[in-house]
């Protein structure tokens, strides 16, 4: 059974460790082997850490655990955009523990919170052009593709914009 809950200061190493795993599965090619292989767990800790080193009122994280174990989370960050709003910057899920409807859930999760705390504002990530899975996903639960933008931290990869305006049918997905 996996349960979701927010995430807590004492949570960010093991959402760091999920982050860096995450990356060095999904991206390499898009990333340098060198950085996958020697550097991204540090940084990814680095990130986290300070993430949760002080209080930001308009960062909500949702961890997905089974047994006690994370495997999944989503984080976001209201207000990050005038027009698309909040900002997923975040949702992965352990390789294992796909296909179980975690990465639905967190999403779905993600726009509840939203809207909690901002009623109708929008939702949106951005995803690199060649994550053909991610995409997929993000299209089946009715992500429209918005615009796209050069990503300085991969090799010549591209990332699209995908927006969720309207957060109650997202949230309300079955």
């Amino acid at each position: 059974m996996t349960t979701y809950r927010d995430a807590t200061p004492d949570d960010w190493e093991n959402i760091a460790e999920l982050h860096a795993l995450s990356w060095q599965l999904n991206y390499r090619g898009s990333m340098s082997d060198n950085y996958l292989d020697n550097h991204v767990v540090a940084e990814r800790k680095s990130v986290w850490k300070q993430r949760f080193a002080t209080v930001n009122e308009k960062q909500l994280t949702i961890l997905a655990e089974q047994n006690n174990q994370l495997v999944g989370f989503s984080c976001i960050f209201l207000d990050d955009d005038a027009t698309h709003g909040a900002l997923l910057d975040n949702l992965h899920v352990r390789t294992e523990s796909k296909r179980q409807g975690i990465g639905k859930a967190l999403l779905k999760k993600s726009a509840e919170l939203v809207l909690k705390e901002r009623n109708n504002q929008s939702m949106f990530l951005w995803v690199l052009t060649n994550n053909q899975n991610a995409i997929k996903f993000y299209e089946t639960l009715r992500g429209i593709r918005h615009d796209m933008k050069p990503n300085p931290d991969c090799r010549n990869k591209d990332t699209y914009r995908y927006v969720w305006d309207d957060l109650e049918k997202l949230a309300n997905l079955q």
